[in-house]
């Protein structure tokens, strides 16, 4: 692509998978700017979410970008995850700043300074995922963490800092988390031209009734019918080795794996469980009966 001139623009790059070799690449199609994801300032954060990358590992990979030749760099994170406190939110203004003076140590060198886009969202837990039974955390505080970031940024030369309150997200929140009864809500809106907020109440429904109560686990879920093959009993596994702050493999890590449902093919017993993943213990088996599966 480079040699035929052809610019090539990525999304957001899995930090695990980026290598020097690969941004060379990237830098060479004229690619000015890359998006990474560091999710949260701690590592103890990304343990809950079971992202298995470290800060000095996010650092590393910021380091290959901006010696590279790729001079500004965008940052997804999130506030309002479980288990997060205010030490946490810091955290993201720390990284931020480590990731910046790395930035300016190559560019100021070659005469070219970039920039860094911190873009902050509020957590909403999705259907099909581990936190699908937790509540969304209360708006004013996720607001105070998004103002503090908001000013610390502020201070940062060279930093753009996006942001968005914790309302803005009140749209897509209900449409991930509702169930056959927003359908009502959004037909009056848009016969009343109004925004989904109004419509609810028009509706007679309460927003917090779906944002901001936990569910319990016995709960039958508005999305439960929708059977995309992992079994509810490995989301709670995982949701509390979430909260307990320990990790679980990649699929691509443990082959012919079947803890979650999806892959019904008995495991290879010939595959070696990688060296780093040894200390997580024997993988138990939790095989769907084919017989069960439609």
């Amino acid at each position: 692509m480079a040699c035929r001139r052809r610019r090539v623009s990525r999304l957001s790059l899995r930090l695990d998978d980026l290598t020097p070799e690969f941004v060379l690449k990237l830098a060479d199609t004229g690619v000015q700017g890359l998006t990474l994801a560091p999710e949260c300032g701690t590592d103890r954060m990304r343990r809950i979410l079971n992202k298995q990358f470290t800060n000095a590992d996010i650092l590393d990979r910021a380091t290959w970008i901006f010696e590279n030749g790729i001079q500004n760099l965008k940052l997804y994170y999130m506030v309002g995850l479980p288990g997060e406190d205010h030490a946490d939110v810091e955290a993201i203004v720390a990284l931020t700043e480590q990731i910046r003076e790395r930035m300016l140590a190559v560019g100021r060198s070659r005469g070219r300074i970039g920039r860094i886009h911190p873009s902050v969202n509020p957590f909403v837990p999705k259907p099909g995922t581990p936190y699908q039974w937790l509540p969304m955390e209360d708006p004013k505080e996720t607001d105070r963490k998004l103002q503090f970031l908001r000013k610390a940024f502020g201070r940062m030369p060279n930093v753009d800092a996006i942001m968005k309150s914790a309302r803005t997200g009140f749209s897509q929140s209900i449409l991930a988390l509702g169930d056959r009864r927003v359908a009502d809500a959004l037909e009056r809106a848009c016969l009343d031209g109004v925004d989904l907020k109004r419509g609810m109440r028009a509706a007679g429904l309460d927003p917090a009734f779906y944002l901001f109560r936990g569910r319990g686990r016995d709960e039958t879920l508005p999305w439960d019918l929708v059977d995309n093959g992992v079994s509810k009993a490995y989301y709670l596994r995982e949701l509390d080795k979430s909260l307990a702050e320990r990790v679980s493999p990649h699929c691509p890590e443990v082959q012919g794996c079947i803890r979650c449902g999806v892959c019904i093919e008995a495991p290879n017993p010939s595959y070696r469980l990688p060296e780093k993943w040894k200390a997580l213990g024997t993988s138990p088996l939790y095989l769907k009966p084919a017989a069960a599966r439609p």
